[in-house]
């Protein structure tokens, strides 16, 4: 996703990966801010979640 106006520059690229076993459903994502072409923020994470009643 971009923003821009005038002379700002800013954008977000994602990337997620959902996978599943028998017992959980896992997503792995990494977000990355961007302004003006230069990365100024970053994280990822690892999430699981019980497959109840699925």
């Amino acid at each position: 996703m971009c923003f821009r106006r005038r002379d700002w520059d800013a954008r977000v690229r994602t990337s997620t990966k959902s996978t599943r076993d028998a017992e959980e459903f896992h997503v792995n994502a990494t977000p990355d801010a961007y302004e003006g072409g230069r990365r100024v923020a970053s994280r990822t994470w690892n999430e699981s979640v019980p497959r109840d009643a699925l």
